[in-house]
């Protein structure tokens, strides 16, 4: 499969996965300029999809606000499913602290990924999202920091005040 482009179905998709993983507890991020647009997609999907009667859709600035900061301990997703992850991206947003909070204390859930354009400079944009994604005897990137950076240094773009990394 290659990549969805912009309109090719992303929302089919993220509505779909919780069938596909089995999930119980499937919860949806979505932009904020977007939960009324995915809201009525789901019904008008609804009438030619199998798509569960029961998904919790909520937009990243609402999971970064202080009164959603225990919601995903209080829901327990087993299925978190990010439309647009780059907004996730930041390590130090609330959202992004809260989703690495509850998939570090719970390693069961699944966790999938659904961008446009999931990077745009840097390793270190996505490098936490695929850790999500993945199982450890899956993921691909160094787990050691100073090995990412190095990895970073060599793969990232350039910046205006240094050079790449080296090859070797």
């Amino acid at each position: 499969l290659g990549p969805i482009t912009i309109g090719g179905g992303k929302t089919l998709v993220s509505l779909l996965a919780s069938v596909v993983a089995e999930s119980a507890r499937p919860l949806l991020l979505v932009p904020g300029k977007l939960v009324d647009k995915t809201m009525r997609e789901w019904r008008a999907l609804s009438l030619h999809w199998d798509i569960p009667e029961f998904l919790a859709i909520k937009s990243y600035e609402w999971l970064g606000r202080v009164q959603a900061a225990d919601f995903l301990e209080k829901f327990m997703p087993d299925l978190i499913v990010a439309d647009a992850v780059p907004k996730l991206k930041s390590k130090k947003s609330a959202a992004t602290r809260r989703v690495r909070r509850h998939m570090a204390a719970h390693p069961e859930v699944k966790f999938v990924a659904l961008s446009g354009t999931i990077v745009n400079r840097s390793l270190h944009e996505y490098a936490h999202i695929s850790r999500w994604c993945l199982t450890d005897e899956n993921y691909p990137l160094p787990t050691n920091y100073n090995d990412l950076e190095m990895w970073a240094g060599a793969l990232d773009e350039v910046k205006d005040n240094g050079n790449p990394c080296r090859p070797g």
